[in-house]
């Protein structure tokens, strides 16, 4: 994991639900304490991150909310409305363009027009000398757009050869695809849909768009030491005269726990097997935490594998 926080550009993605966005947190906090200064972009949100680093208000421009950490959400209208005034020089004709109902419409319904926006507006921020970032991570969208997302560049290079427009897009194709400045990382689950899912994207991602893809992490892993053995355990108690009824809880309870830790075990040996990259483990907590607490065992478990 050490050389992830090298690169320059970070995307991480994946199934919905499996833990992306604390994943992304996570990181952020990593790299900061090594030095560096991480800006968090959430694409198009309800913003997480205020929620996380404690900070509310997250918008368009970047806010720090810890020492060397920024957030951003970059919306689709707001990054419209810089994109347009990045290019149209007269602020006036800029304002009528964004306020026309046509304009509007066009916009939104245009193949690609709103995620090459947003994706101009990751690069003018990768670009920004106050403040520098050293290293932009980017909360995508759930797997199932997300490779769409990320060929949005090359797709747009192809379509728009000149101009600010295609410049932007040209060096940030050219970043992406540069796997010394920039990764996709995959987070998965220890089930059996998401892994499948986390197949098939690192698949697409390498053969289709050519993106560098070098780990997963499978969050939440249940790795308590529950034993099949400890369910006899129980059952001895019973006979020895403890409560029946509380200790066949007791029983049942180690028994799910061993088949659970058994599965999780399984499907991730199976994405080890399907994959010719790192598999990161973050374990499952089973204590009640709140997400700042939560976001930091993941940053440990984390560290643990860039030890």
């Amino acid at each position: 994991m050490r050389d992830l926080l090298d690169k320059r550009l970070i995307f991480v993605t994946g199934k919905g639900g499996v833990g992306k966005t604390t994943v992304t947190a996570a990181l952020a906090r990593l790299a900061a304490s090594r030095g560096r200064t991480v800006l968090v972009c959430e694409i198009d949100t309800d913003a997480s991150m205020g929620h996380i680093f404690g900070a509310a208000d997250i918008g368009f421009e970047p806010r720090r909310v810890e020492p060397r950490i920024y957030a951003a959400n970059l919306t689709r209208t707001e990054c419209m409305g810089a994109f347009i005034r990045r290019f149209v020089p007269s602020r006036r004709v800029a304002d009528l363009i964004l306020k026309n109902r046509v304009a509007n419409i066009f916009f939104d319904s245009a193949p690609s027009v709103m995620e090459a926006v947003i994706l101009d507006q990751l690069a003018t921020l990768s670009e920004q000398k106050v403040p520098a970032f050293d290293l932009i991570l980017v909360d995508l969208p759930a797997s199932g757009h997300a490779l769409t997302f990320l060929d949005v560049p090359r797709s747009m290079v192809e379509m728009v050869r000149v101009g600010n427009l295609a410049k932007h897009m040209q060096g940030l194709a050219e970043q992406i695809a540069d796997p010394n400045r920039s990764e996709l990382l995959l987070v998965a689950l220890p089930e059996e849909l998401s892994v499948n899912e986390t197949i098939e994207l690192w698949s697409a991602a390498r053969e289709r768009l050519q993106i560098r893809t070098n780990r997963v992490v499978i969050n939440g892993l249940r790795e308590r030491d529950v034993q099949p053995g400890d369910a006899d355990i129980a059952r001895a108690a019973v006979a020895a005269g403890a409560n029946a009824e509380a200790m066949d809880r007791v029983a049942w309870g180690a028994q799910l726990g061993a088949w659970w830790r058994e599965q999780d075990r399984v499907n991730a040996e199976r994405l080890r097997e399907a994959i010719d990259g790192q598999i990161v483990e973050v374990p499952y907590v089973f204590a009640r935490v709140d997400e700042r607490d939560l976001v930091e065992h993941v940053a440990d478990a984390l560290n643990g594998a860039s030890a």
